[in-house]
């Protein structure tokens, strides 16, 4: 076998090979060129021809050889058959492109295509030990192939949105809405049960209807300042809105509530909790920023903070 062949300028523009499915079909396609015998043939094992041809290369495994093979048969780049127990790869166009010394080369020695043993040219997935199931035929142009597939393809995607949904609903299943939506983050309803649990002082309505929106503004009015414009993406959305939502309510003063909001009804079943319910009925609050509780009031695992306090105190 020759050390080298040609690759002339035209295969820039050949169409049949921008149109395979991705760059690494057709790196394969040309750094198999100069391993073809004079015949334009090689090893159809996708894993002699990975040896052979993209040995250094471990991203590229048999299994890609094997779509390789399948995705440049149907576009009639190469033909793919078998002959007796083993796969050959033949190259149509070979001679074509290529200034041959026949009398300087040793003769091939793979079977041609048309003497394969099976006559219906049935082109099979490989396993590595034994043949698959998916056929084409030797008689159809690429072209006919390539209708066939799109047809396949076609009548799948019909029957998928025919077909009812996984769950066995109406198909009228719906996402949850988030609890609150900006342009800088968003708030899903699972995130907010976690704030309320974590921040009781805090009313529901008020973090959705005030702060939320107050966090909002803040952001949009400092995305773009060099002091906080690591928090965004280039999108201008909250990185990581979960932290920066928890640090915000820790230094949230629950004195701003006021009058407007109301704790949610309900039977807490911790008295401490109750305790600084009953408290905040009364007009106290935590102090904002006290070390110990972080402004909840209320200390995991101890019981109510020593800063609660009334605002006037």
């Amino acid at each position: 076998m020759a050390e080298g062949r040609m690759l002339k300028k035209k295969i820039s523009l050949n169409e049949a090979l921008a149109n395979l499915d991705n760059d690494t079909h057709r790196l394969l396609f040309t750094w198999a060129i100069p391993h073809l015998d004079v015949e334009g043939r090689i090893s159809g094992s996708p894993r002699v021809f990975k040896a052979a041809v993209a040995p250094l290369l471990d991203h590229i495994t048999p299994a890609i050889v094997l779509e390789f093979f399948k995705d440049a048969h149907a576009k009639g780049l190469l033909i793919y058959y078998q002959a007796g127990s083993d796969w050959w790869v033949e190259y149509p166009k070979f001679k074509d492109n290529q200034t041959l010394r026949e009398n300087r080369e040793s003769p091939s020695k793979i079977p041609p295509p048309q003497e394969a043993p099976d006559k219906s040219g049935l082109l099979r997935d490989y396993s590595g030990t034994t043949p698959g199931v998916i056929r084409e035929h030797s008689g159809t142009t690429p072209a006919e192939v390539k209708l066939r597939e799109g047809k396949l393809r076609e009548e799948k995607r019909r029957e998928s949105i025919a077909s009812p949904p996984p769950d066995g609903g109406n198909g009228d299943a719906r996402q949850t809405p988030p609890a609150f939506s900006c342009e800088c983050f968003e708030v899903s309803q699972e995130h907010l049960d976690e704030l309320c649990h974590a921040h009781p002082i805090l009313p529901r309505d008020y973090l959705t209807g005030e702060f939320f929106p107050k966090m909002r503004d803040w952001c949009l009015d400092n995305r773009a300042s060099p002091q906080h414009r690591k928090k965004f993406n280039a999108r201008g959305r909250l990185k990581n809105p979960r932290s920066c939502l928890r640090n915000w309510l820790t230094r949230e003063d629950p004195a701003r509530v006021g009058d407007r909001y109301t704790m949610p009804a309900r039977a807490p079943t911790d008295p401490r909790l109750a305790k600084v319910e009953a408290d905040l009925a009364e007009g106290v609050v935590p102090r904002p920023g006290c070390p110990r509780c972080e402004g909840r009031g209320i200390i995991r695992g101890v019981g109510v903070c020593d800063c609660l306090h009334k605002p006037e105190d």
